[in-house]
């Protein structure tokens, strides 16, 4: 069942949600305060009824601001025995080593596991 389901903006990305544990949130996040953004996300995700929780991430560009609210998501996301999977496109280093950058910030805090697929 759909928990939460944001349709993507100039700035913004798409995000669904489903109680199975699957969270996907895709395209661009330019905004200047994603803080409330991204919080609804971790607010959303205390309805997930799933043991363990994908969440995919499929961006084509992210700012700075965005970058440490994807940090806080990925720490929220511990507590839910959470598998990243991070997606991107062939040739987007930018994007592939900010996925890389992550895996290795997660992985020394909590070994959440990340598989990269490209595009």
């Amino acid at each position: 069942m759909k928990i939460l389901n944001i349709d993507p903006t100039e700035k913004s990305p798409s995000v669904y949600m489903d109680t199975d544990g699957t969270l996907n949130i895709t395209g661009k996040s330019i905004l200047e305060h994603p803080e409330d953004f991204y919080q609804k996300i971790m607010d959303s995700m205390d309805m997930i009824d799933a043991e363990d929780v994908t969440i995919t991430f499929e961006y084509e560009y992210f700012n700075t601001a965005s970058a440490r609210a994807i940090m806080k998501l990925l720490k929220f996301a511990f507590d839910f025995n959470t598998t990243v999977v991070w997606s991107y496109e062939e040739g987007d280093e930018d994007m592939q080593e900010a996925g890389e950058d992550y895996q290795e910030i997660m992985w020394k805090h909590s070994k959440m596991p990340f598989k990269f697929v490209v595009k």
